[in-house]
């Protein structure tokens, strides 16, 4: 799968403060495909796009281009029991 879900690595906290030791994306990710290194965050074609890195950010890092992200939780919501996601 494609990694559909992108990122704005200068709202990073750990990019923002080297002291920072946030890493609730990280924790986040039911498949390990965020990694967040000297402020870099990268997610990798492992992404199965839940969404959890979005509600799990607290600066908004995480972005589906073109959809807004309360649009996106709510359709997150609305498929919670399908598996197609």
């Amino acid at each position: 799968m494609a990694v559909w879900i992108a990122t704005t690595p200068d709202r990073c906290l750990v990019r923002q403060n080297v002291r920072s030791v946030c890493d609730r994306c990280v924790a986040a990710c039911p498949v390990g495909a965020v990694a967040v290194a000297a402020g870099s965050v990268q997610v990798d074609d492992s992404c199965i796009a839940c969404g959890l890195c979005l509600a799990a950010c607290p600066t908004g890092v995480f972005r589906v281009p073109g959809l807004d992200a309360d649009a996106f939780v709510e359709m997150l919501a609305s498929h919670a029991d399908d598996d197609s996601l």
